[in-house]
């Protein structure tokens, strides 16, 4: 007769992050992290100098990163709440981009331009 093996502990259970995700979902209200906001522009390469004032600015923050995707390099900064000022800063330079992407910790929200960032600008 064979021995019984053991059977293996499911990793996802464990893995402290994946919890904190499923809780979010579940109970959003109980979340007491500051949202992530990043703002997310592509420039094409030869319309660089007429976004440079936006990529210098976006460049000078500690959470600039940038990739190369087709024919556009996307720039991306994220934000906290408490940084409302060079959030605003941002949108205004990008206000005109036909390649802006707002994201609220990670996820593209309708409306989050013309609703959610002006909602910031208010209340902070």
């Amino acid at each position: 007769m064979a021995p019984i093996k053991e059977r293996p502990k499911p990793d996802y259970l464990e893995d402290p992050q994946i919890k904190e995700i499923i809780q979010d979902i579940v109970a959003p209200y109980l979340n007491k992290k500051d949202p992530v906001i990043a703002i997310q522009f592509g420039v094409p390469k030869d319309q660089e100098n007429d976004w440079s004032e936006a990529i210098q600015f976006a460049s000078s923050q500690d959470t600039y990163s940038t990739t190369k995707v087709g024919p556009l390099r996307k720039h991306r900064v994220e934000f906290k709440t408490d940084q409302a000022r060079d959030i605003y800063r941002m949108y205004q330079l990008l206000e005109n981009s036909p390649h802006l992407e707002i994201y609220i910790d990670g996820m593209r929200l309708p409306y989050a331009a013309t609703l959610w960032l002006p909602l910031l600008w208010f209340y902070l």
